[in-house]
């Protein structure tokens, strides 16, 4: 198999969203950047001559398009096309801001910028048994969202024409369920959306509960800032996954499972360092960050999920992903 060895990194940005693919051929696929000041930037910066097939921004909000501009100006990172799509608040000229940067990057040959629709392949390996794909949204969809997370990205990896990965920025549950239920089997892993706090989750509602077993992943990981204002993530979103088998990871510690918090706190796990990637620059690390690696045709997650999930039982005082015995 030429997905062989394929390397999936949910990365600890905080408040923020950042994965990173590592293909058999060494070249990367990220999508999302993160915030301002992501780790990755220097991580970037540390692999003279990486080449960035492709960026993938689910939609353009700073805490998952702020580091672009950073990475762009790398001068030893090659990056082959930025997709991207055309959400705006009419009333903000925070588009144009963003666009200035990636107009003046395109123009002067430093990457291509590509609209991001469904239907496009990013990425397949060449003999077919790998790919990743944009499912939504299309284009009536965007031109009818009335936000950008309505508009949000979803993307799927799949294996052997089986999807295994599910990445849909800040998307709503709703449409996430629609991409699955179109798709070609239930994913191993969902990765959010919107923090952990989707904006159309309702508690014991039937319809919600319909589309989180209609997902059906086994697995979601939650990217979240510990000192985040926004309530992410909602407890009773980790436990509703939880009650259709769906094991939860946040990357950070937040009040809501630690009451006690502080910036003195210890992490529960240190996995950034012991998976190789950099650090956020701050927050309490929980899950930290998560890798998964194609082995044998399957996704399989790194060794540090069961070391997390022990420690998680004996310091964390209320922890909305273990139930305890």
């Amino acid at each position: 198999m030429d997905s062989e060895g394929l390397r999936v990194d949910f990365w600890d940005v905080g408040q923020g969203d950042c994965s990173v693919i590592t293909l058999p051929s060494n070249e990367l696929i990220v999508i999302d950047v993160g915030p301002i000041g992501s780790p990755l930037i220097g991580w970037l910066n540390d692999r003279a001559g990486c080449t960035i097939k492709a960026i993938v921004l689910t939609h353009n909000h700073a805490d998952h398009i702020g580091a672009l501009q950073a990475i762009e100006k790398l001068p030893r990172v090659t990056i082959g096309a930025v997709y991207m799509l055309a959400d705006r608040n009419p009333a903000s000229d925070s588009f144009r801001r963003i666009m200035r940067p990636i107009r003046d990057a395109m123009k002067s040959g430093r990457f291509v910028v590509r609209c991001l629709t469904a239907g496009q392949v990013i990425w397949e390996a060449s003999d077919g048994s790998a790919s990743l794909t944009v499912e939504h949204p299309d284009f009536i969809s965007n031109i009818d969202a009335s936000t950008p997370n309505e508009t949000s990205g979803i993307l799927t990896l799949a294996l052997e024409r089986r999807t295994v990965l599910v990445w849909p920025g800040d998307a709503l549950l709703g449409d996430i369920s629609a991409v699955v239920a179109g798709g070609t089997g239930l994913p191993d892993v969902l990765h959010g959306p919107h923090h952990g706090a989707p904006q159309d989750f309702k508690t014991q509602d039937p319809e919600t509960q319909r589309r989180l077993r209609t997902i059906g992943a086994k697995t979601c990981y939650v990217s979240v800032g510990s000192w985040n204002r926004y309530g992410h993530p909602k407890r009773k979103y980790i436990k509703a996954l939880a009650r259709i088998g769906c094991a939860g990871s946040c990357s950070q510690l937040t009040a809501a499972c630690e009451p006690g918090l502080t910036s003195k706190s210890l992490p529960v796990i240190s996995s950034h360092g012991l998976l190789g990637l950099r650090a956020p620059g701050s927050g309490v690390a929980c899950r930290g960050a998560m890798r998964f690696t194609v082995i044998d045709g399957d996704l399989v997650v790194d060794e540090l999920d069961a070391e997390h999930r022990r420690r998680v039982l004996a310091r964390i005082s209320s922890p909305a992903c273990v139930r305890r015995n």
